[in-house]
């Protein structure tokens, strides 16, 4: 029998330290935005399987709320999606849908327009293939980006 209760501990967990963290914004930076995440996503073996049919990254979306906490740092919470391909005798192909929460830096500040972001996050993902038993478990990622302000 599966226990369901993670998630959404996970997701509470998440809502409570933004909500708890939303009065340490300095004053005359913006409190947080949200946005639309696009970039590549890597897995591992565990996921896709060994071969040479085996692809081990893929294309993921998602949205992201950041909360900014100073100029350059923001709590982030974001959700992802991605495809991978697998190796058909193993696995078949896997999708891969993820909460992550972590703090994130932003360089050279969250007022400029363009601005590259780094971050370490504590995760939760929900891995369901073509062939096999779905898995769930927690994940630990690391990502670097860019984020533009319209």
């Amino acid at each position: 029998m599966r226990n369901h209760s993670r998630p959404r501990r996970a997701l509470l967990f998440a809502a409570f330290a933004v909500f708890a963290l939303s009065q340490s914004a300095t004053a005359g930076h913006p409190k947080g935005d949200i946005g639309v995440l696009g970039g590549l996503v890597f897995s591992d073996e565990d996921v896709v399987g060994h071969g040479a049919e085996a692809d081990d990254q893929g294309l993921g979306i998602g949205l992201m709320v950041n909360h900014f906490l100073s100029s350059h740092w923001a709590i982030n919470v974001d959700g992802i999606y991605t495809s991978l391909g697998g190796q058909p005798e193993q696995f078949g192909d896997a999708t891969q849908m993820a909460l992550r929460v972590g703090p994130r830096v932003f360089v050279p500040t969250v007022e400029d327009r363009l601005s590259f972001y780094g971050d370490v996050a504590l995760g939760y993902a929900k891995f369901s293939f073509d062939a096999g038993e779905d898995i769930s478990r927690p994940i630990l990622s690391v990502a670097a980006g860019q984020r533009f302000q319209a």
